[in-house]
């Protein structure tokens, strides 16, 4: 259904906020990828789909001033795979960076793992193919896809790793 939420008493949108707490224990410290690009020259990454899910957006609320569509729908057994797909890759050594596609998209997902990048000037040029608009495709918020950077001879190993597990990969 559509997203609507207001609050009465302040005539302006409530949004949704959930709260997630976590607590585990991480074995090998070598296994924490971050978010930022660390090597020129690495490939860039979907592992999952890139779907361009426009609804309930941070595009559709910034540039539209809309608060409203479906909100993109979870299938948490896809959601799961593609986590066992990055922590795979992570655990082979071969991920250099990680970051989810939610708040803004893909491009604000790569502009963030460029503002945190470990080399300066960083930049990124990306060659996507898909048949989406350009706001679907740069600002949809997709649920079960994570960016990763990883050098050009891993690409092969992520690949065999993904078919395993039934997931797909682009390189951007």
């Amino acid at each position: 259904g559509n997203v609507s939420f207001y609050n009465e008493s302040s005539q302006g949108a409530v949004y949704p906020s959930p709260v997630i707490s976590m607590v585990g224990l991480i074995e090998n410290q070598d296994n924490v990828i971050s978010m930022g690009f660390k090597n020129e020259g690495d490939f860039i990454v979907v592992i999952g789909t890139l779907n361009g899910q426009l609804g309930a957006s941070e595009y559709l609320k910034t540039i539209h001033a809309k608060v409203e569509g479906p909100v993109p729908p979870l299938d948490i057994e896809l959601e799961m795979k593609v986590h066992d797909v990055c922590h795979e890759a992570i655990k082979c050594g071969i991920i250099q960076s990680a970051h989810d596609l939610s708040d803004g998209g893909l491009s604000v997902a790569i502009a963030e793992c460029l503002f945190v990048s470990e080399f300066k000037n960083a930049g990124a040029r990306l060659d996507i193919s898909r048949k989406l608009r350009n706001d679907e495709l740069l600002f949809g918020e997709c649920q079960s896809a994570i960016i990763v950077s990883i050098a050009e001879p891993d690409l092969i190993e992520l690949v065999i790793i993904s078919q395993k597990h039934d997931i797909p990969t682009q390189s951007l």
